[in-house]
């Protein structure tokens, strides 16, 4: 998986704080601030304290925020007010709390917008976009970085311009639309480089690395990322060094997969010498840096570019490692949740004892015992309360992802219609349905490889074979009902009806002998026969445990003969299925052919060639 760079904050690189230096450097300087008056200063300070800790302790940068806003709240200071709560928005947006970080940045961009402060509404809106971003939420992401660019030109604030313009083209990388990506890309890297910013023609040098290798134009795609790493050498940016290694490594194994490239034996050969030597360094390097995220991805494709030299003790190596990585990166990934869940809980609790002394200072001279007898009171009954609300939110929460889960799960088993009717009714009833298409495939010679190969490896082989057939059946509107061994089974036309279903079921065909036979050619691979017939059904689920959504009737039968009766590498048809489709595709008839318990029956072929 290659690295996309994204500029999130809008403003000067933050440093690099241990979190244990960080909470003492902030403490100090804090304590100075309280010493201070509590005016203006006081909240510049604290909000660029805030700045500084968002990437050491999200949770200290939120805690100066909320300390900004309300010095700047009680002197009136408008501008103070928008600064804070961008700040609070952006701890929020590291925490991954996107609701609240839109919200903040929000009241923020009103207060900027009111004040008719350019420089800190571009900030904003490229904010808002950055949070719209990593919630996938691609098109209002758009929006607020395009507002940000115009606002920047007509301003003429060309960091900003510079920063909206790489951030869209992220955008559009995301949503596959490469030549959009690649234009706003062009134009960030020449305003970088006209600005003579060496992060950002870096940053941007990688995207379009990215970008041409994902189009197949590999010679920029390698030298954009050489560039990028003799810049990025001369800034003794490591990370970026690390990354970029990797990447030329899984451009070199993208150039042996692409077969437009023709490579020979010898220079197949080479590249793929070079694609491990890339990969291998980027993992050594990025092992020293800590950068595990690129480590995993980089060790994945070390695995299949051992695999592709046909060095598979290597490559299953190299998939172990990745394996363990990866599960022990989510068990780290856990560990730091639960963490950051203890360090807010303490926050709290500290902010809670700091507001109790502060009253207590106030009403010191009125009847401090009942006072404080009614405030602890007060306390408790709010704790109380308070707790009792989080433990039904929480419940509440958790509720909702079940059934979120579980909703998903049902429709990965049953078709979207069949799971509502079953979800509103207890029961789904089995339809009949007139006029369908019923499709089998196997692999020809599966047993005979079933003995030979690795358990491991023969599940491996089915899994990306089915997983390929799902997404084709997707695609051409097939509802796939099972797989038994290497049998694929599925059905055009139900549980909604289509008029289409054979010509649909076709089309699904002739992509899997495409993707059977582009298999091939860059690896051992199974043939598939195909058999399809048209006619009646009857759908419905069956069984009250682990049920299953299937079909029955003397249509699944032939169609099974269909497949049985057919020949490697074709799609082979009954007279029915061949009436539906004689005007859309070229058939082969075949004469009438034996097929077990039904006698002689009328076939035709249809090859994948004539697609």
């Amino acid at each position: 998986m290659r690295h996309f760079f994204i500029f999130l904050l809008l403003a000067a690189c933050l440093p690099c704080l241990k979190p244990a230096h960080a909470q003492t450097w902030a403490d100090s300087l804090q304590a100075a601030i309280q010493k201070a008056p509590q005016d203006s200063s006081a909240v510049n300070r604290l909000v660029q304290m805030a700045f500084e800790m968002h990437t050491a302790s999200p949770e200290q940068s939120l805690k100066l925020g909320k300390q900004a806003l309300a010095i700047a709240e009680r002197i009136h200071w408008l501008k103070g007010q928008g600064l804070a709560l961008n700040e609070i928005g952006t701890s929020y947006l590291n925490t991954g709390n996107y609701p609240l970080a839109i919200d903040n940045y929000f009241k923020s961009l009103h207060i900027h917008e009111g004040n008719g402060d350019s420089t800190h509404v571009c900030n904003t809106l490229g904010n808002i976009g950055s949070a719209y971003f990593f919630q996938h939420r691609y098109e209002q992401a758009l929006q607020y970085f395009s507002r940000s660019l115009s606002l920047a030109r007509f301003t003429k604030q060309e960091v900003y311009e510079q920063n909206a313009l790489g951030n869209l083209g992220s955008v559009y990388y995301q949503l596959g639309n490469y030549s959009a990506s690649e234009a706003y890309l062009l134009q960030a890297l020449r305003l970088a480089e006209s600005r003579r910013d060496s992060s950002g023609i870096i940053n941007q040098l990688s995207n379009l690395a990215n970008i041409y290798a994902e189009t197949g134009n590999y010679s920029k795609s390698l030298e954009a990322s050489y560039r990028t790493i003799d810049i990025a050498k001369a800034l003794n940016n490591k990370l970026l060094i690390t990354a970029n290694t990797g990447n030329i490594g899984e451009t070199y194994l993208d150039m042996v997969r692409d077969t437009s490239q023709k490579l020979s034996p010898r220079q197949r050969k080479d590249t793929l010498k070079k694609a491990i030597a890339y990969l291998s360094a980027g993992i050594h390097d990025g092992r020293a840096l800590g950068f595990r995220d690129a480590v995993i991805d980089f060790l994945k494709t070390l695995s299949e570019a051992y695999a592709a030299q046909g060095d598979y003790r290597n490559a299953l190596f190299a998939f172990q490692r990745y394996m363990d990585l990866r599960d022990s990166t989510f068990n780290l990934a856990n560990s730091q949740k639960i963490a950051s869940l203890e360090n807010s809980r303490v926050l709290q609790l500290k902010d809670r004892d700091l507001h109790i002394a502060q009253l207590e200072l106030l009403q010191k001279r009125r009847q401090r015992w009942a006072f404080l007898g009614g405030l602890a009171l007060l306390i408790i009954i709010v704790g109380l309360l308070w707790r009792n609300i989080s433990r039904q939110r929480r419940s509440n929460l958790l509720l909702s992802r079940e059934k979120i889960r579980s909703d998903n799960l049902l429709r990965n088993i049953l078709p979207d219609e069949v799971a509502e009717e079953l979800k509103e009714n207890g029961i789904a009833e089995a339809r009949q349905y007139d006029e369908v298409s019923v499709m089998f495939t196997d692999f020809v010679n599966f047993t005979r490889a079933a003995q030979q190969l690795p358990a491991k490896e023969l599940v491996k082989e089915l899994h990306e074979c089915f997983s390929a057939f799902d997404e084709i059946m997707e695609r051409h509107g097939l509802e796939k009902i099972k797989t038994i061994g290497d049998a694929y089974m599925a059905v055009c036309g139900l549980p909604i009806p289509n008029a289409e279903h054979a010509k649909n079921a076709i089309d699904a065909a002739r992509e899997i002998l495409r993707f059977t036979e582009e298999r091939a050619r860059t690896k051992p691979a199974f043939a598939v026969r195909i058999g399809i017939h048209s006619g009646p059904v009857v759908a419905g689920i069956v069984g009250t445990k682990k049920f299953a959504f299937d079909i029955w009737g003397d249509t699944v039968n032939t169609a099974a003969r269909m497949e049985q009766s057919g020949v490697p590498g074709a799609i082979n048809i009954s007279e029915t299925t061949y009436q539906l489709l004689k005007d859309y595709c070229s058939c082969t008839y075949r004469g009438r052919v034996a097929a077990k318990h039904k006698g002689e029956v009328d076939m035709y072929l249809v090859k994948a060639a004539d697609s």
